[in-house]
């Protein structure tokens, strides 16, 4: 457990080191409702932004008395939430609690794939793309992805107890982003896949590495058979041809980069 959590440690300096402001994302106020807006829940009924409007799969819903604020995020994008609450996640789909739970420090964000609770009013919330998260969780998803081919580890690299499989994603994940630089730059790239790409390929360029060595044994312990057993340079080849990959991290950037034309707060 301490070698996963000194990791963490580690996943959250690189972290700081490619952390970029953006535009926040200023809110209207919420409409008044009789009844829950479709797009919200019975206990936040007061639509304040719909998940078609500009940020789409961006859903901000207050509750009747105006004091909390429900958000769900089905963007392809991390939004941080500046307020003096913390954020209540709900409970996760397994990919978005698996990221979330690598990510040291109070919980100020949502997720790509995830929803929270603020207990404070819109009035007093922000709302930003948060570049090195998008870029982290984008990464984190494709490495999962994968470690799922051919019946791979990835449930055990899920599960938050400590394991070879997890260890590999983790340290995979440090080492990729070690590589990525600025998380701005990367979303502004055009081609934000490309250079999630290129940053793994580096992790092992220049022979066996920690993470090198920890795939090849999270695999090993799967049982998979010999010819399965591939390398993580082997593993991702083709990730920046990968059609899936590129749509969701051409949606991330398309996001962010909307959020500073739009030049919001």
């Amino acid at each position: 457990m301490s070698g996963l959590r000194g990791r963490r440690g580690v996943l959250a300096v690189v972290l700081a080191a490619v952390c970029t402001t953006t535009a926040a994302l200023a809110l209207g106020p919420a409409r008044p409702a009789a009844s829950p807006d479709p797009e919200c829940a019975d206990a936040f009924p007061r639509l304040v932004l719909a998940g078609d409007a500009g940020f789409e799969g961006l859903v901000v819903c207050s509750d009747s008395a105006g004091t909390g604020t429900l958000i769900r995020n089905e963007s392809a994008a991390v939004w941080s939430v500046d307020s003096d609450a913390s954020v209540h996640l709900l409970p996760l789909a397994e990919r978005a609690r698996s990221f979330t739970d690598l990510v040291d420090g109070a919980q100020s964000f949502i997720p790509s794939g995830a929803a929270g609770l603020i207990g404070q009013p819109v009035e007093r919330l922000g709302l930003r793309v948060d570049p090195r998260l998008t870029v982290a969780q984008l990464a984190h998803d494709q490495i999962i992805a994968t470690l799922a081919r051919k019946n791979g580890p990835a449930p055990a690299a899920l599960d938050p107890r400590p394991s070879v499989a997890r260890r590999a994603l983790l340290v995979c994940l440090v080492a990729t982003l070690s590589n990525v630089g600025n998380a701005r730059v990367a979303l502004s790239s055009g081609d934000p896949a490309g250079v999630l790409a290129e940053a793994a390929k580096a992790v092992d360029s220049q022979g066996r590495t920690f993470c090198g060595g920890l795939w090849l044994e999270a695999k090993f312990n799967a049982n998979l058979p010999s010819g399965y057993q591939t390398t993580f340079t082997s593993d991702i080849v083709g990730w920046d041809r990968n059609v899936q990959f590129a749509a969701r991290a051409n949606a991330a950037a398309e996001v962010y980069l909307r959020l500073h034309v739009a030049g919001a707060g």
